[in-house]
C-alpha cells in the first residue's frame, strides 16, 4: 500500500514492496517534522515504510529530499527497474519566504542505500542536478514573493519587487549547514511549473514508434506561471521517457 501526503491511498504491483526485509511489509508517505528557515516553516517531504498493521512499530524512512513528490508510483515487476517507486516532484516556485525562479521538475528514483539507510534527493539545497545557490535559480520578483505583497509591500510594484528580492531574496540561500549524504541524481527533469499529477508505464499493447517497453508516462497538470516557461510544451501533457 502505498498512502500520499493527502491521505490517497496507491496500491503497487503484486510484490512491489522495495526496500522491505519481509513480504508483510509496504511503502507509504508521510513529512517529517518541521525544519524551519527564514520567515516560514519548511517542510521537506520523506518516503517512510512500515508495515500496516503495526506501523507505529515498524516504520523507518525510506528516502527523503524531497520538495513534494506529488506523483508516486511503483515499476512493473517486468521492468528494468522493477519494484522501484517512481516520485514526480515539482520544483520550487518563485512565491513564499524563499522564492526561486526556472527551478525543474524532476523524475526521481527511490531506493534505500546499500547498508538500510534513507538515500537523499537534495531537498531543499539543491534543486536537481545544481546547487540552490547556482544564478540559474535566483528570483526574478513576482507578487506571490512574501516581500512583494502585504503587508511588506501593500501595493505590488514590479520595479520595488525587483529590487528587494534582489538585494534579500538572492541567491536562493541553503537551509542545512551541509547536505546529510551526496544526492541522488534525478532520472528526468521536466520545465519549470510543469506538475507531474501522476505516473504509469507503457502496457506491450501501447508501444511503438518512439514510444519503448516499460517507458514512463507521465501526466503533467500544466504551467501555473510561477516562473516564465522554459520548456516545450508549456501546457499539460503526458511525456514518456
Amino acid at each position: 500500500m502505498v498512502i500520499d501526503s493527502r491521505g490517497r491511498t496507491l496500491e503497487p504491483a503484486a510484490g512491489a514492496a522495495i526496500g522491505c526485509a519481509g513480504a508483510h511489509k509496504r511503502s507509504f508517505v508521510t513529512s517529517p517534522p518541521v525544519i524551519r528557515w527564514g520567515r516560514s516553516p519548511r517542510r521537506p517531504l520523506a518516503l517512510l515504510r512500515g508495515a500496516p498493521a503495526h506501523p507505529e512499530q515498524t516504520i523507518q524512512p525510506f528516502s527523503w529530499g524531497y520538495r513534494n513528490p506529488y506523483a508516486i508510483r511503483f515499476a512493473p515487476q517486468d521492468h528494468a527497474l522493477r519494484g522501484g517507486l517512481f516520485a514526480g516532484t515539482d520544483g520550487e516556485d518563485e512565491r513564499g519566504a524563499r522564492p526561486t525562479n526556472g527551478a525543474p521538475d524532476r523524475l526521481e528514483l527511490a531506493q534505500m542505500n546499500p547498508d538500510g539507510t534513507p538515500d537523499y534527493h537534495g531537498w531543499p539545497d539543491r534543486f536537481a542536478f545544481l546547487d540552490s545557490t547556482q544564478s540559474v535559480f535566483d528570483p526574478i520578483g513576482g507578487s506571490a514573493d512574501d516581500l512583494c505583497g502585504p503587508p511588506a509591500m501593500p501595493a505590488f510594484n514590479q520595479a520595488a519587487c525587483a529590487a528587494v528580492i534582489k538585494a534579500k531574496d538572492t541567491p536562493v540561500r541553503h537551509v542545512l549547514a551541509f547536505p546529510p549524504q551526496m544526492p541522488r541524481t534525478p532520472l528526468a527533469l521536466e520545465p519549470a511549473d510543469s506538475s507531474m499529477a501522476g505516473i504509469d508505464f507503457a502496457p506491450n499493447s501501447f508501444t511503438g514508434g518512439v514510444i519503448r517497453k516499460g517507458a514512463a508516462l507521465v501526466a503533467r497538470e500544466g504551467d501555473f506561471g510561477f516562473s516564465p516557461g522554459n520548456g516545450e510544451p508549456r501546457k499539460g501533457t503526458t511525456f514518456s521517457w
